[in-house]
């Protein structure tokens, strides 16, 4: 082979290589735009789990606090209930002051 037709072949296969170059880098920005999506998709669903946690914490501690207030008023109610039986002692938690005979 003559030099110009080795140079002429050198340069087809360096934009042969080019040209699979360019597709590489094709894939590769394709590739990274799905990936960024899928990225902001799961930043969006985080978001969203971290608001569904404050409210749920929030509830919670609704419910905590009607739990002591419930707790308040059991302690308040049972000794007047007591009383109002006749009978002075102290029921413990969960049962029933037994009836008075009267």
């Amino acid at each position: 082979m003559t030099k110009v037709q080795n140079q002429h072949k050198s340069a087809q296969d360096q934009l042969k290589k080019a040209e699979q170059c360019f597709d590489l880098g094709d894939e590769g920005r394709d590739l990274a735009d799905e990936l960024h999506e899928s990225a902001a998709k799961q930043i969006d669903m985080a978001a969203k789990q971290k608001s569904i946690g404050s409210e749920q914490h929030i509830q919670a501690d609704k419910l905590a606090e009607q739990a002591v207030k419930s707790d308040d008023l059991g302690r308040r109610l049972q000794p007047n209930a007591v009383e109002i039986e006749g009978d002075t002692q102290i029921v413990p938690r969960g049962t029933r002051p037994r009836p008075s005979k009267r």
